[in-house]
């Protein structure tokens, strides 16, 4: 439809230049010559939408490499330690509003779950108030335990008559800034 009006628009304009470009011969009146244009336009709209997949936005806070992670696991694991779920970031824990970023794994020895969550933080005081906040919590869960340093907790509980570690441990001199939660749970 809008190509048709603007078809007829073009044709009424050429044909008004025409008519006002040609110079009358006399000054006697002459007969007006009525012209009739018809503008038949055809048009035929064809939409078509390709579906792009939009990435999704990388996390803003620090992350860890893969290589890091492969590494902290083949750690654990020459201490005796399976991992069932090796290392990957969390969907469900996400980046916390301190910025940071989660990592999860979950291991085994002896019979005993082992989850691991593995906080990389934006800065050594985000690192040293986490750090806090884990060692809070792994308490209020019932674990009692003791500082073995300034930057490592570990705890115990009983679940099922079987005695259960955790441990919390904060490295923070030099980046990436890191709490590491380890917990226990019969399986």
């Amino acid at each position: 439809m809008t190509v048709v009006g603007i078809v007829a628009l073009v044709v009424l304009l050429t044909l008004g230049c025409v008519v006002l470009a040609s110079p009358s011969p006399s000054p006697t009146p002459t007969p007006t010559a009525v012209a009739t244009a018809t503008a038949k336009a055809t048009a035929t709209a064809k939409a078509t939408a390709t579906a792009k997949a939009t990435p999704t936005p990388a996390p803003s806070g620090p992350q860890l490499s893969q290589a890091q992670l492969d590494f902290l696991q083949s750690g654990m694991e020459a201490q005796g330690y399976s991992f069932t779920q090796p290392f990957k970031q969390s969907g469900s824990i996400g980046a916390s509003y301190v910025g940071s970023t989660f990592y999860e794994g979950q291991m085994s020895k002896n019979g005993i779950k082992y989850d691991v969550t593995i906080e990389a933080c934006k800065s050594e005081a985000t690192a040293d108030s986490q750090f806090a906040f884990a060692v809070t919590n792994i308490q209020e869960l019932g674990f009692v335990g003791s500082y073995d340093s300034s930057t490592q907790w570990t705890g115990t509980t009983i679940i099922s008559g079987e005695i259960i570690s955790a441990t919390a441990v904060e490295s923070a001199t030099a980046s990436p800034y890191t709490v590491t939660t380890i917990m226990g749970s019969y399986e």
